[in-house]
């Protein structure tokens, strides 16, 4: 009969998607403006470390996450590019299959316990394999990476002292000044054998009209532009 079935139903486990927006934009504009705070620093390396559970969205599937979703990643990608710096992304919940988030599910009638149990962990499984798979699009397409699925972190923090103590800053002036917002690939070679190239894959060209520049501190008129300069700048200026 219909009452021996198993439901097929399982309840999203965030229970709600107004949630699940916020989260995703609070993330994704946080890192944007904090790109943007140290863009100002000039001549070096700049990585930024995020220790998280990244968003709920599929970003592979251009249905499975909203056009606002996927425009912020966009955004962000490119300011982090502009600016120079380096997303490193962090997954606190070391060695996981979705176990975590499965106790977060809710409860079903003790009759379909089984099917509840499967489904339940499978979709857990889901939800943490699209998280980690935000965390490495976010690192990946800034130039950094992404450590998940491990418990090793003292090995990740290792890696990103290392990569930012030792490097080459390359730069260049693109002769496509377009302002079309396409995508510009970006392909870095060595001939020295024995070398492995760590280097941003490319960028995404700026859009429209260029903005007005916007101050990141606020100053009274008048102040001069070498003090303006220092107050804005995160790290100490000599001088």
């Amino acid at each position: 009969s219909a009452d021996d079935q198993p439901p097929m139903r399982v309840t999203d486990q965030d229970g709600a998607v107004g949630l699940r927006l916020t989260q995703a934009r609070l993330l994704l504009d946080t890192l944007s403006r904090l790109s943007r705070y140290v863009s100002t620093i000039r001549g070096r390396r700049k990585a930024i470390v995020v220790i998280g559970e990244g968003f709920d969205y599929d970003l592979t599937d251009p249905l499975a996450a909203p056009r606002e979703v996927r425009d912020l990643v966009r955004n962000m990608v490119a300011t982090a590019n502009r600016a120079n710096v380096s997303v490193y992304t962090i997954d606190p919940r070391g060695v996981s299959q979705g176990g975590d988030d499965f106790v977060d599910i809710i409860g079903i009638d003790h009759r379909y316990i089984d099917a509840w149990i499967a489904s339940g962990q499978t979709m857990a499984q889901n939800q943490l394999k699209v998280s980690q798979e935000g965390l490495q699009v976010l690192a990946e397409g800034t130039g950094g990476f992404a450590a998940v699925n491990t418990a090793s972190f003292r090995t990740a923090f290792e890696r990103i002292r290392r990569e930012n103590s030792t490097y080459y800053l390359l730069s260049y002036s693109p002769t496509n000044d377009r302002r079309d917002g396409k995508n510009r690939s970006i392909s870095v070679k060595v001939t020295r054998p024995g070398l492995t190239v760590r280097a941003r894959k490319g960028y995404i060209a700026e859009k429209g009209r260029a903005p007005a520049p916007v101050p990141v501190i606020e100053t009274r008129a008048g102040t001069s532009v070498p003090l303006r300069e220092a107050l804005e700048n995160p790290v100490p200026a000599g001088g």
